[in-house]
């Protein structure tokens, strides 16, 4: 075997030379953190048309989570977000995060501040009586508006 091959199988010979499929975890970081730069480099003057998406994302990670968070995970959150958009070096991530912390923040409170009263328990099958108001139809359900009287 000659030194170009040397621990690997010819070309040819009927099987395949090893190919390294994946990046080091270090590599692919260099490289999404160098695309990324370019990127915000590239849209430095643009970059406040991204703010109502941060705050779209934030208020989708709020609904997006499986039970309700406490109370003060959104204004800290913001407050970690903004420290860090204090440093030169993280201004543009720790302006995003803010954004995303705002959005959080503002699901929360309009989930506070509209919530309705919860079930206590399963219901199960229950009686209901009261008025229709409305029928809405559309190609693929009904919705019936109904004014409650009681429910048994």
């Amino acid at each position: 075997m000659s030194a170009d091959f040397q621990g690997l199988d010819r070309p040819g010979n009927g099987k395949a030379a090893p190919v390294r499929l994946f990046l080091s975890r270090r590599r692919a970081v260099f490289l999404a953190r160098e695309r990324l730069e370019r990127w915000l480099a590239a849209e430095a003057g643009r970059l406040y048309l991204w703010a109502p998406v941060a705050i779209a994302v934030g208020a989708g990670l709020y609904f997006g989570l499986k039970s309700e968070p406490h109370w003060s995970v959104g204004p800290l959150w913001l407050a970690l977000a903004c420290a860090l958009a204090a440093a030169p070096r993280w201004r543009r991530l720790g302006a995003a995060l803010a954004f995303c912390a705002l959005g959080f923040a503002a699901a929360d409170v309009r989930t506070n501040t509209v919530a309705a009263p919860q079930l206590q328990r399963e219901t199960g099958i229950v009686e209901i009586s009261g008025r229709l108001l409305s029928v809405e139809e559309s190609a693929v359900q009904r919705r019936f508006v109904l004014a409650l009287e009681s429910v048994d």
